[in-house]
């Protein structure tokens, strides 16, 4: 199951239901579901997953990041790269006896994200071996 908010970019309605320009709304897509539920200011409805790109271009999606495995791969593969820079880098402030305790922070919160991010694609890819079959 996933969950984020989003905010209404305008006033919309779909009778009986009213979303308010700047306030956020819950989505909730459940596993193995052919819909979504999003709140609104009157409860919540349910949407097919048919029409979700287009009833969410209403909302800006605020704790989500809708990524493909390819996108994925490219920021990992990108956080891969920048953990070498600051390895070497950090190895050159050392070699000049300079200030290099921040970085050693930088770099400790890089490998943290990548590592969230690893898991993250993992999963996205078991995900898509599993609909693949």
């Amino acid at each position: 199951m996933k969950k984020y908010k989003v905010i209404a970019k305008d006033n919309l309605e779909a009778p009986p239901h009213t979303w308010t320009k700047g306030l956020d709304y819950e989505v909730i897509e459940e596993d193995n579901k052919d819909y979504f539920t999003i709140s609104s200011n009157e409860g919540s409805v349910n949407y097919f997953n048919s029409v979700k790109r287009v009833t969410l271009e209403g909302f800006e999606v605020l704790e989500s990041l809708f990524l493909t495995t390819r996108e994925l791969k490219i920021i990992k593969s990108a956080l891969e790269s920048d953990r070498i820079s600051q390895k070497s880098f950090i190895e050159e402030l050392k070699s000049k006896k300079a200030e290099y305790r921040p970085w050693v922070h930088w770099l400790y919160d890089t490998e943290k994200l990548h590592k969230k991010l690893s898991i993250k694609l993992m999963n996205a890819l078991a995900k898509e071996e599993m609909n693949d079959k």
